[in-house]
């Protein structure tokens, strides 16, 4: 389980039969709306009957009660009719019927060459990079390094959902992968930018 701005987001262990590739957005949004999915199923009239309709999303967008990354979640899945029916027909494949369960939700992603919970954690640094490359000296170099990464999630004074995301980045084999995912050439221990946001793309 990983926390992203306050919120559990599952991660996903298998690759079920219909699922298909999304971005790094559609993934953090289908797993958002699945960490909040009793707020979102009872959105409507407040009944909760494990389907999520295109109007309980209409509702949590328009909805000031609701967070600022669940609001952005609801829109990306509502704004996106391919995602929609994508998302829609994840578990079991058939014909789209407009309604969402979370086995849907859950499967409705895969986000090659990375898992969900990679492309979350390589998107939460990339959306935090000044923070996490000022960690070791206070200065900005433009690069994050692995002692930058193992002082943010030792670190008390970062948020939870940062130090998360820096654990999973420390994974030996991820880090290889995101180091040359902007250029390519040989690892340099050093990740940019453009490397993160090229990781999981």
């Amino acid at each position: 389980m990983l926390t992203v701005a306050g919120f559990a987001v599952p991660a996903l262990t298998a690759t079920p039969a219909y699922a298909a590739s999304c971005n790094t957005n559609q993934a953090i949004a289908a797993a958002t709306v699945a960490g909040n999915f009793s707020t979102v199923d009872t959105a409507y009239d407040g009944t909760q009957d494990g389907l999520i309709s295109r109007t309980d999303l209409d509702i949590v967008v328009q909805g000031f009660r609701y967070s600022n990354n669940l609001r952005f979640s609801a829109a990306l899945i509502l704004g996106d009719d391919n995602f929609f029916r994508q998302i829609d027909t994840a578990r079991q494949g058939g014909q789209p019927d407009g309604l969402l369960s979370l086995d849907d939700l859950n499967a409705a992603c895969t986000v090659a060459p990375c898992n969900t919970s990679q492309a979350i954690a390589a998107e939460t640094i990339a959306g935090n990079f000044s923070t996490v490359d000022m960690a070791y000296d206070g200065t900005q170099d433009g690069l994050i390094s692995r002692t930058d990464l193992d002082i943010v999630a030792g670190g008390s004074d970062y948020p939870n959902y940062l130090r998360d995301s820096s654990r999973v980045l420390l994974d030996g084999d991820f880090f290889r992968e995101i180091d040359t995912a902007g250029q390519g050439g040989q690892p340099d221990g050093l990740l940019s930018v453009g490397d993160l946001n090229a990781a999981c793309g």
